[in-house]
């Protein structure tokens, strides 16, 4: 992480005392850290978010449901495991964020979340004409392919739930195509 240029940017939102110790390590390590509330953030002008979840904010997800899907950077959410619990809080962390980290910090977690963030990949498998291949470029294709693409490198039971004809077999064998256990 010490190599990185320092055009590197972070754009924190609402990162309260419990962020602003990182801003030294994170700038230490190449980074530009901009700390900005979410009324005033503009994340054009940035690589990555990292966004302190708090209770104002789970009162709007739907506010934050609508910004997402318009950036073009990665987010890493941040809050309390306790809130992290929460059913409706822990889907829209899964749905929602490149990452997320719980307090206290794992500095050298939230680094190599920073640095795997800037890595700006289709999560879309490459197309084989053997493998399966989950076609269109709607939201929820967006969306699902993002997922798989978080869900992939974990080496952990996936349970895929849906109607009769929903598409769970291919999107078990798409989740596989990804895996490390792909070649098993």
């Amino acid at each position: 992480m010490h190599g990185l240029a320092p055009t590197q940017r972070l754009l924190m939102i609402d990162g309260a005392d419990d962020c602003h110790p990182l801003v030294t390590v994170l700038k230490d390590a190449g980074w530009t850290v901009h700390d900005k509330t979410l009324d005033s953030a503009s994340d054009a002008d940035y690589d990555v978010g990292l966004i302190h979840l708090k209770a104002d904010h789970f009162e709007h997800l739907h506010e934050l449901e609508e910004r997402f899907p318009r950036s073009n950077m990665r987010w890493i959410a941040v809050l309390s495991a306790d809130d992290l619990r929460r059913e409706k809080i822990g889907d829209f962390v899964c749905r929602w964020f490149f990452d997320f980290h719980t307090l206290p910090f794992d500095v050298n977690r939230l680094q190599a979340s920073l640095e795997k963030a800037l890595i700006k990949v289709d999560p879309a498998p490459p197309a084989s004409s053997t493998g399966p291949e989950l076609l269109g470029e709607s939201r929820p294709i967006r969306e699902l392919r993002r997922l798989l693409s978080k869900l992939a490198p974990i080496d952990s039971p996936v349970l895929i739930r849906g109607e009769r004809g929903a598409g769970k077999e291919l999107i078990a064998r798409s989740l596989h195509a990804q895996s490390r256990r792909r070649d098993k």
